[in-house]
């Protein structure tokens, strides 16, 4: 199903496992650029399966997301990676 997102930047918190990662699959099916957030050990092997031809960009960052200095660094993160984005 077509919701629209190709193009889209998209961050999914908790997307390593479960449903963030059914979400995230599904999403970077759309053609959106995706990041994932999730705790170390986790993320580093996220590629969003199959989805990952069709994604624009997939990226992985290790975060907890109960520290605010490490969620704004991923957002940082991704602000220099997609800058030249229209999508951003």
């Amino acid at each position: 199903m077509d919701v629209g997102l190709g193009g889209a930047a998209v961050v999914v918190s908790g997307g390593s496992k479960g449903m963030g990662r059914a979400a995230a699959e599904s999403i970077a099916r759309e053609g959106a650029r995706i990041a994932v957030l999730a705790g170390r050990g986790r993320v580093e092997q996220h590629d969003c399966g199959t989805a990952r031809p069709r994604a624009a960009d997939v990226v992985g960052i290790p975060t907890d997301l109960t520290d605010r200095i490490q969620v704004d660094a991923a957002f940082g993160q991704l602000g220099r990676r997609w800058v030249n984005s229209t999508s951003w």
